[in-house]
């Protein structure tokens, strides 16, 4: 079958559905085993089968069923198309219309046999609680049938294409299939352009990380010799020393492998061989990374040929790049987003600004005279990869104005001794990450370290207000902890209290634990929020680069060119393949189960195993088995993810201190809201201007403002215009037009910038991830909800009344989700069968609940501060008296 020697025969063939991962696969997988057929490979659990694979038993042909959403973000069918196909508005390029939800396993025939169409009513969509409009609801009717035209174009009759209701579910199904076939070639073209073959990963995040290193490493030349054992980053770590006892255990070590693998020993490296190899310690270097050793990354042998011992004549020196330890180190602070809220009820002219001082061993929260005119939500651009990329910003005061990146460990010193520490404090403290000098900046080095420390006191209250280490805190929802507002609302509501939680919050100290922090947020701590270091107890040193750059800068200017050119398709891929990049290095294996296939026999003897979870019967004679992980390992960058994150929370906090405050009066400001990539803020400006004002009545420094303003935010198109006069010069009208239209989108666009993203008059942020905000000037989005546990449109009773009172009446609102679920049932005659059911869940939607911070009655949020505990948090006008 396959005569041509460079084609490969084992390629699996892709079958792809569309969201087949939480549906499809369910009622396709009892089907996949045969005589001919049998399941190699699943890879998922049992309610997300991510992949599976089938090998025919004569041929080994190999079929893969694949979910076609992996390879994008979370969307419908219809935006997929939309997106990534071609647009068009005949019908036969778009998604079907069926009420699928109108019938069920006990009364499909009836349904499905009759031979009109279904009524307007009857398209009623019960799991999105959408209705078809008038529209869409002609579109379905023109499906139903032909119209035939005469010469003049009048309409002179129709035929019927349907005699039943079965036979357009079966049309729509072909439809859905045959429009995605548009969409898929072209994400695999796509991702051909970046030298991939997207079915070889898991996911977009896969592919973009894959893509991302691939850029990194492009100028690499195999062929060559790549020296660093003068790297000025790795002078300052002590050189391994080769000593008698350590060469004498190495020789006993590998005399005993020899042996046991059965090789001769007779011309072995011997105890009298110490001073040959101290001098090629000494003076050498690692064979494969040509580094120099030190005591983490010390020498061994390799064996040149491996039927031969350890011998002199067939030894290099390579060296171990991995550390169990510093993995440990690392992945418990690989942590989530950052949202919190921090004035929970912000509405304009009725909503003083607040904020908090530390007075003696109380918190106060005062209210200033001024009152909140508008909300300004702002919005950072691609984060994630506008902190890895290296590009330069004047507001990173470090190492050239750029963030480096984490690339091979270095050293890892766990300071124990005086000496120790010194030598981690020399590290965090040096000098030279200042420099603009690319000399000087080589001779920094990056690095994670473990600290404990606090924001100096004399200074605290210049930082209560926003907290600037972001960091998670394990404590109980006591009344001593979490105060007597939130823990009596919570009693008052029958939930439960005095459970533990670790969560993601604002702190101004780490709370008298060990925490770990990238350079540039501690320096940034260090430098800007005078954090004393109290102790450190390991540092972890990094080789440093700014690799990434290329594919930032790529993928940007493609996505600004697609915007252009009107090219959804090319915008959504860009944007998700940037974003989404840092997924898969921080990716957890801890989390992952084993799935083994087994026959029936192997499958109760799998039940003893003390690892055994759970299983389900895939056939007759096949079931899953799904056991907890005894091993895992990390094949990705996890130093990368650490790094990151934390320069995401270093950006967050360097543009709220060393932007915002210096430029802006910020008694006439106050954090209300903020999240991992966005902040909102509460500005009292001026009445007689619109909401659209922005910070412009607030600002306190003219000259700040015109010199670093538009470092962050997007300039007007006549700045644009002015400060590019030169290049529109030469060009015509339409030239000038389109050029002025692609300097204004990579301005908007720009890393590391900043964005407009909401403006309004009322902002109630009950708690993470749960706000309801009105902003008039947005026609299309007039109000804004954020909630992530429901469904809005299916509990119109969660609106502004139901946040209004939450906060003054402590009401909690109950909501009512639907989802499917997918099962499998077996018959009288034992038959397995897939089902799926719609479950409807009715749950608490509003709580009001936020423990991240103390709040206060007058829904102002304070931070935990070590050594004081809740009560100690007061409202100003309520204490009569405060101590000194």
């Amino acid at each position: 079958m396959y005569d041509n020697p460079d084609v490969p025969n084992d390629i699996p063939v892709p079958v792809l559905g569309f969201n087949s991962a939480h549906f499809d696969m369910i009622f396709v997988l009892p089907y996949l085993t045969s005589f001919k057929w049998h399941i190699t490979n699943y890879l998922g659990d049992f309610y997300h089968i991510k992949r599976v694979e089938v090998r025919h038993k004569i041929t080994s042909v190999r079929i893969q069923f694949l979910d076609a959403v992996m390879f994008v973000t979370k969307m419908n069918l219809k935006d997929y198309v939309q997106d990534f196909g071609k647009k068009s508005n005949k019908r036969s390029d778009n998604k079907g219309i069926f009420p699928n939800t109108a019938y069920n396993t006990t009364n499909y025939e009836e349904v499905l046999n009759i031979s009109g169409p279904f009524e307007q009513d009857q398209l009623f969509n019960g799991l999105t609680q959408q209705k078809l409009s008038n529209s869409d609801y002609i579109d379905y009717l023109l499906d139903q049938m032909i119209i035939i035209v005469n010469q003049q174009g009048l309409v002179i009759d129709t035929i019927k294409k349907f005699n039943q209701r079965q036979n357009y579910l079966q049309y729509c199904n072909e439809l859905d299939a045959q429009i995605m076939i548009e969409p898929i070639d072209n994400l695999i073209q796509m991702n051909f352009n970046n030298d991939l073959d997207m079915f070889n990963y898991l996911s977009m995040a896969s592919c973009a990380n894959a893509t991302k290193y691939k850029m990194c490493w492009d100028d690499l030349d195999l062929n060559s010799r790549y020296t660093t054992k003068d790297d000025p980053a790795l002078k300052q770590f002590t050189p391994f020393v080769l000593t008698q006892e350590y060469w004498n255990k190495k020789v006993l070590c590998y005399n005993m492998q020899d042996t046991k693998a059965g090789r001769d020993i007779k011309d072995n490296i011997k105890e009298d061989d110490f001073e040959y190899f101290l001098d090629i310690v000494y003076k050498g270097q690692c064979w494969f990374y040509e580094v120099r050793f030190t005591n983490k990354n010390p020498p061994t042998l390799d064996r040149i040929d491996n039927s031969l011992g350890h011998s002199k004549k067939t030894m290099n020196l390579p060296m171990p790049l991995t550390d169990e330890d510093t993995y440990h180190k690392l992945r418990p602070n690989i942590t989530g987003v950052l949202a919190n809220s921090f004035h929970r009820f912000n509405v304009k002219d009725e909503t003083h600004f607040n904020k908090l001082k530390l007075k003696g061993q109380y918190v106060v929260s005062y209210d200033l005279d001024q009152r909140m005119t508008h909300v300004c939500g702002h919005d950072f651009n691609s984060l994630y990869p506008s902190v890895m990329c290296g590009i330069q910003h004047d507001f990173i005061k470090y190492t050239c104005h750029r963030i480096y990146m984490p690339g091979y460990e270095l050293d890892r010193i766990e300071c124990v001794s005086d000496k120790q520490k010194q030598l981690g404090l020399k590290i965090i403290n040096n000098p030279l990450r200042f420099s603009n000098k690319k000399s000087d900046v080589d001779n920094v080095t990056v690095f994670i370290d473990e600290v404990k420390g606090h924001i100096d006191y004399k200074y605290i209250n210049d930082y209560i207000n926003c907290p600037p280490i972001i960091r998670k805190y394990k404590y109980k929802t006591l009344e001593s902890v979490i105060g007597d507002f939130m823990h009596k609302h919570m009693k008052d509501n029958n939930m439960k209290t005095g459970e533990e939680e670790n969560k993601l919050t604002v702190l101004l100290s780490t709370m008298n634990k060990y925490m770990c922090f990238y350079s540039y947020y501690l320096w940034l701590l260090i430098d800007d929020c005078h954090f004393i270091t109290d102790d450190v107890k390991c540092v972890m040193t990094f080789s440093k680069h700014i690799g990434f750059e290329s594919f930032v800068r790529k993928f940007m200017q493609q996505r600004i060119q697609s915007k252009i050119e009107g090219n959804s398709g090319g915008e959504q891929f860009s944007k998700i393949t940037m974003n989404s990049s840092y997924g898969s290095d921080g990716m957890n294996q801890e989390h992952f189960s084993d799935i083994n296939l087994c026959d029936i026999h192997e499958t109760f003897r799998r039940h003893l195993n003390g690892r055994f979870k759970s299983d389900r019967k895939l056939a007759d004679k096949l079931y899953a088995i799904e056991f907890e992980q005894q091993k895992f390992n990390c094949k990705t960058c996890l130093q990368v993810a650490f790094a990151v994150l934390d320069c995401a929370k270093y950006w967050f906090m360097n543009f709220y201190y060393n932007f915002l405050t210096p430029m802006i009066d910020m008694n006439r400001v106050h954090l209300i809201y903020c999240d991992t990539d966005s902040m909102m803020l509460a500005v009292a400006g001026d009445p007689k201007q619109n909401y659209k004002q922005g910070f412009s009545a607030v600002v306190k420094d003219k000259e700040f403002y015109n010199q670093n303003f538009y470092k962050f935010f997007p300039k007007p198109k006549q700045v644009i215009t002015n400060q590019s006069q030169s290049k529109l010069d030469s060009l015509n009208e339409g030239q000038k037009k389109l050029k002025i239209k692609e300097l204004q989108i990579q301005d908007e666009k720009k890393p590391l910038g900043v964005a407009y993203e909401y403006c309004g008059s009322t902002l109630i942020a009950l708690a993470p991830k749960n706000y309801w905000l009105r902003q008039e000037f947005d026609k299309k989005d007039p109000i804004v909800v954020k909630f992530k546990e429901m469904n809005l449109k299916m509990n119109p009773q969660i609106n502004k009344d139901a946040y209004e009172n939450n906060i003054k009446k402590g009401t909690i609102i109950k909501g009512k989700n639907t989802s499917l679920r997918q099962h499998i049932e077996r018959n009288e005659e034992e038959e397995v069968f897939s089902k799926m059911s719609r479950i409807n869940t009715t749950k608490n939607g509003i709580t009001g609940v936020h423990t991240k911070m103390i709040v206060l009655e007058n829904q102002c949020c304070c931070p935990y501060i070590d050594g004081i505990s809740a009560d100690k948090f007061k409202i100003q006008y309520k204490m009569l008296m405060l101590p000194e």
